[in-house]
């Protein structure tokens, strides 16, 4: 690039001074901005979500599966009560003496046992008559002089965790899987709550864009620096 006379090329340093002096406030305040809201959002605005039951299956060494859907609840829920109750949080956070800002998530699995079992009967000298129960998870026994019930439970669940999309450029949803390793054990609904603490995942932004140009006039490309609006066409 030729300059006719010293004062274009100052002109010409200054005005690319300028940019470069715009993109950099730029970026600083985006950065800010990007901080604040994520911040808003961990302290104000907690991504709860209540989980939704939507297949069972028993595979095939007979346990018995539960497909949970994980959804946003709404702000509405939340204020009228009808989310995860606020005292909840507040019960885990004492019994862990933590900060309810410290919990990120919280899964309760709400289950019911229910089955039969058959007894053996036998005498003993000194404690008299006792059945006992025991089942592949389940030992229970009675002594007929007490009034007390001993029992022992072997309880399992794996919980899985994974996302999938419908199509490629679909959304992208969470689930969880779980199984009770014991085929009495009916899997009635999960209670999960989440903290969001990922990053900021706007479709727009604006910031400092780097690259190069077409100029037609003398047919050339030349480097270019400057303030933008952006927009995130698809999200992988």
């Amino acid at each position: 690039m030729n300059f006719t006379n010293k004062t274009s090329f100052g002109l010409f340093i200054g005005a690319w001074m300028l940019v470069i002096a715009l993109g950099v406030i730029t970026i600083t305040l985006a950065n800010e901005n990007r901080k604040l809201r994520i911040s808003q959002k961990v302290t104000n605005d907690r991504e709860q979500h209540l989980s939704v039951v939507v297949d069972r299956y028993v595979d095939a060494d007979d346990n018995k599966h539960a497909i949970i859907k994980e959804n946003p609840v709404t702000r509405k829920q939340i204020k009228d009560g009808t989310a995860i109750p606020p005292a909840y949080i507040d019960s885990l956070a004492t019994a862990l003496k933590l900060a309810k800002r410290d919990i990120t998530e919280s899964t309760s699995i709400i289950a019911t046992l229910k089955g039969q079992l058959k007894g053996t009967v036998r005498q003993d000298s000194a404690k008299g008559k006792i059945t006992t129960f025991k089942g592949p998870y389940l030992e229970a026994w009675h002594t007929e002089s007490d009034t007390v019930l001993n029992y022992k439970y072997n309880a399992r669940f794996d919980i899985v965790k994974y996302d999938n999309k419908k199509w490629f450029l679909g959304k992208r949803h969470y689930y969880q899987d779980i199984s009770a390793k014991d085929p009495d054990m009916y899997i009635d609904g999960v209670r999960n709550y989440t903290i969001a603490q990922g990053f900021d995942t706007r479709r727009f932004g604006i910031g400092l864009q780097v690259g190069y140009y077409y100029d037609p006039v003398s047919g050339s490309v030349r480097p270019s620096i400057g303030a933008g609006l952006s927009y995130n066409l698809v999200t992988f």
